[in-house]
């Protein structure tokens, strides 16, 4: 009730990215704690895979979101993309670095992803120039190439 009463009667940001991440920030803001519940509940899956018939599986999981990373490629790339932008560069933009040295440290380990991504990247291009200059080397020591013959 205290996160609608304080965005015009909507408990969620439309525009964010990463609702959870917002939340957390937005309750603390207000004084509001937050906790991890572990609580059994029962809950009905649905294991439908192309069956002609629904498959239910009865299980008793703990109180969780209810969501799954995606398995193909391209629906993972923008899954991982929408978080490091709405955790980098909206929570930057709307939350700041607002908070004690443990929030603080908190917001560095989230936000070193604007590092890392482009190093990792430069990483991977170094090690394949590394492994193709290595490769070559060896061949040209082992007789595989040869230099041209200059009389041509």
């Amino acid at each position: 009730m205290a996160l609608a009463e304080n965005n015009m009667g909507a408990k969620f940001q439309i525009t964010s990215f990463t609702e959870d991440y917002d939340i957390a920030f937005r309750l603390r803001a207000l004084g509001l704690r937050t906790t991890f519940v572990s609580c059994p509940v029962n809950y009905t899956i649905d294991m439908q895979r192309d069956a002609v018939a629904p498959v239910y599986v009865k299980r008793t999981l703990p109180i969780a979101t209810r969501e799954f990373f995606p398995s193909k490629i391209r629906g993972a790339y923008r899954q991982r993309a929408r978080w490091l932008v709405g955790i980098v560069f909206q929570g930057m933009a709307t939350h700041g670095w607002e908070g004690n040295w443990g929030t603080r440290y908190f917001l560095l380990r989230d936000r070193k992803r604007i590092i890392t991504g482009p190093t990792v990247i430069l990483g991977y291009f170094v090690m394949m120039n590394f492994i193709l200059l290595g490769l070559y080397l060896d061949a040209h020591a082992n007789g595989i190439l040869q230099r041209p013959d200059p009389s041509f």
